[in-house]
This record gives C-alpha cells, structure tokens and sequence, in this order.
C-alpha cells in the first residue's frame, strides 16, 4: 500500500480516486475477515470516506453479507465445554458484537469482580470499555487494543471461532455466559468460606453469606 501512494498526491480529490482504483485489486485479493475489514478502515481513512462508501464504489455494494456463506447447522449454544471457557466466550461475542456490551447490567459486571479465572481481567476491561466508549464494528474494538498486548489474541480468538450473523443470538449467548459466570463466582466464594471455617470462625457477614449459598447451593463448576 505504502508503494501505491509513493508516486499519488493524497491531497487532492483526484489523487485520493486513483489511490483507491490501485488499491482494489489488492484488496479483492484478501480473504474476507478482521485483516480485510482493518485495511478497508485505513484506505477509507486515507481518501477520506467511510468504508462502507467505498465499497459500494468499489461494486460491493457493502460488506460481504453473511448470508451468502455457506449454509450453517442450527445454532448451537454457546455455552458449552467444546467452545472454550465461559470467558472466553464472552470476549468472543463483545468483539464480533460490540454494542451487546451495552445490555450488560451492573450486577452482571459486579459479579465479574468475584472471578479468579483465566482471561477474567481482559473480559471485566473490555465490558468497562465498551460501555464507556460503545463500538459497532471489530475492527473499531481491535483498533483500541492496538498498543497492548492482549491484541494479537483477541485477533486470534476472532480468527478462530465461529461468527455469528445474528446480533440478537450473540447477545443471548453472552447474557447465558455471564449468568454461569456469576454461578461459578458464588461456587468460588462458597468453596473459600468452607475452607476459612475450618481454620477460624466465620464472622456474622460470612455466616449469612454462606447460609444463602447453602440454601441455594450454586451449580458452577471451578475451572482447574
């Protein structure tokens, strides 16, 4: 790209035109995915339109829709053990749709706080993130992350894992792995009261709280 733009002056409408007509046939050459969808962003950014105004120039009339891949089993549930941990779905469903974050509620955030899993610290800063400064797109998620470490795998975990076309279905995937999140937190929590109440008395607090995850013993299972 950089070669393409060596002899081109950006700074005029006419100049931007044949930076984009010599970027095509580059770009067709992509596979479709989050590298395609980033450099379609900065070639956009360059000639000064968005994206999606540039395909429909280039005739294509938009994104590649989903529907036109090949046909998909029924959608399976997300929460499952041959999908990953329940972290990781989550992370997962943020970055393919971003604006789910927002349906996240607090106490479902609050009871991230609880969690000592793998992978629980990049889940509780994206959710912050998303809903301090929302996202529609992946690449506008991984665009942020550009600096930090933790880029090269949620690029991976993008790569990997199935997409879904369905907003709706994402976000119901994601508000399932948040509810066996907070399960597995108060499994957490009740196999660190029972562990203290063999070594010191549980305080008056602890005591209530370990009734209530008695009563209604928790099913989360801890990871390890």
């Amino acid at each position: 790209m950089r070669e393409v733009s060596n002899d081109i002056d950006l700074s005029h409408a006419d100049g931007r035109a044949r930076f984009a007509e010599a970027a095509r046939p580059l770009v067709a050459k992509l596979a479709h995915g989050l590298y395609r969808e980033l450099v379609l962003e900065r070639i956009a950014a360059t000639i000064k339109l968005s994206s999606a105004r540039l395909q429909e120039l280039w005739g294509q009339a938009g994104r590649a829709p989903q529907t036109a891949a090949a046909p998909r089993p029924a959608a399976r549930s997300g929460i499952s053990a041959g999908r990953g941990s329940l972290v990781r779905q989550a992370i997962v469903r943020l970055l393919q749709f971003p604006a789910t974050a927002a349906r996240v509620t607090a106490k479902e955030r609050a009871d991230l706080d609880r969690l000592h899993e793998p992978g629980i610290e990049l889940l509780r800063e994206l959710i912050d993130d998303l809903k301090r400064a929302p996202a529609q797109i992946s690449a506008q998620v991984i665009e942020r992350w550009a600096d930090k470490p933790e880029r090269e795998s949620l690029e991976k975990l993008l790569q990997k894992e199935d997409v879904i076309s369905n907003a709706a279905a994402a976000g119901s995937e994601l508000r399932a792995a948040l509810v066996r999140l907070a399960e597995l937190a108060d499994t957490q929590r009740l196999q660190e009261l029972e562990l203290k109440s063999r070594n010191a008395a549980l305080d008056e607090l602890e005591l209530q709280e370990f009734q209530r995850l008695t009563t209604n013993p928790p099913t989360g299972k801890v990871s390890g």
